[in-house]
């Protein structure tokens, strides 16, 4: 009996100590989120849609989505080739997209069912998750030689600017600030390269054009050609961001361009990724942790990365323009300490 029970014993310990030698078999995967309690994304894929290939948009989108990708495991976002801003924001709203980048005047005009999307029932309650820096500024350029020294001596004047939104909105309502309405002046609408080259020529007396500075063009422009860049005073600056919430303000700084030597406030725009409120709150912290996690591995492979920053995210939250922050950058933002 005692043999018997001596052996039952030395039985269960063997296997007690087998069982304590063995692991838990897990994956061999070195992607996979930590387990620390944060929000993670319960998406298997999300569409993102971008712009044309090899545009600015569209190698954003991409080098963000592969950075995602390559260091997230569990959803795979994917870079969608669209015509830019306005079917972005349409396909956002039908459900075709999980987010877009986007202008931020066009994202604001697709979320309130105006402007652009003033006709086929579009709206909705669309959020930013990781916006730009304010570096699409407005250039209003005349030349030196021609005596206008402020935005309102371009009464009578023609006026250069690109076609689409610039003809339609931004252009004339600059101007209608100004006390100057559509009759007080001529505009020809032409590409960034063509208004440069008309200056130069003395065909218009006035640019104004929104771009990241320095604008090639108009550095070309400056280098054999005398100009004036022109500021918007703070008073119209302020009426304009009041009623127009998407547009914010910016400053060229001095001597971006050859004989620009003061510096010069202007309006500017902005690009933003943005979603509706209800993509996975998870997703977008994730996202967002990957991203400035491995910033400059992205700002590497495509150096228009760079304008995409904690900083710009904190900008945001203290100063939104016209659009929330999705709720997954707010926990983002509380996470790290940020906010």
């Amino acid at each position: 009996m005692k043999r018997t029970l001596a052996l039952i014993l030395s039985l269960a310990m063997v296997f007690a100590l087998v069982a304590c030698g063995q692991k838990e078999e897990t994956p061999d995967d070195t992607k996979q989120p930590e387990q620390t309690g944060e929000p993670t994304s319960s998406l298997d894929y999300v569409a993102v849609g971008a712009g044309a290939t090899g545009g600015n948009f569209y190698m954003t989108t991409s080098t963000f989505c592969q950075t995602f990708n390559e260091k997230f495991s569990g959803t795979t976002c994917n870079a969608e080739t669209t015509t830019g801003s306005v079917e972005n924001n349409k396909m956002l709203l039908e459900g075709d997209l999980g987010m877009c980048i986007s202008n931020i005047d066009i994202a604001y005009c697709a979320a309130t069912g105006t402007r652009e999307f003033s006709e086929g029932g579009y709206s909705g309650d669309i959020r930013v998750v990781l916006p730009g820096e304010w570096n699409n500024v407005c250039n209003i350029i005349v030349r030196k030689d021609s005596g206008i020294t402020a935005i309102e001596e371009l009464k009578g004047k023609t006026i250069a600017c690109n076609s689409g939104t610039q003809l339609t909105d931004y252009t004339p309502l600059i101007l209608k600030e100004y006390g100057l309405n559509e009759g007080d002046y001529k505009i020809q609408a032409v590409t960034t390269s063509e208004m440069a080259d008309a200056m130069r020529d003395k065909h218009v007396d006035a640019i104004i054009q929104f771009g990241a500075a320095p604008v090639s063009a108009f550095a070309d422009l400056a280098s054999t050609t005398d100009c004036l860049w022109l500021s918007i005073s703070e008073e119209h600056m302020n009426n304009i961001t009041s009623n127009y919430p998407y547009f914010g303000t910016a400053v060229i700084p001095a001597n971006t361009y050859i004989g620009q030597t003061e510096d010069i406030a202007v309006l500017a725009n902005m690009p933003v990724f943005v979603a509706m409120a209800d993509l996975d709150e998870g997703f977008v912290y994730q996202f967002l942790k990957t991203t400035f996690d491995n910033l400059d591995d992205s700002v590497l492979a495509y150096t228009n990365c760079k304008s995409y920053t904690l900083e710009s995210l904190v900008d945001y939250y203290n100063n939104p323009a016209g659009l929330e922050l999705h709720s997954g950058a707010v926990k983002y933002l509380e996470s790290v300490g940020a906010i």
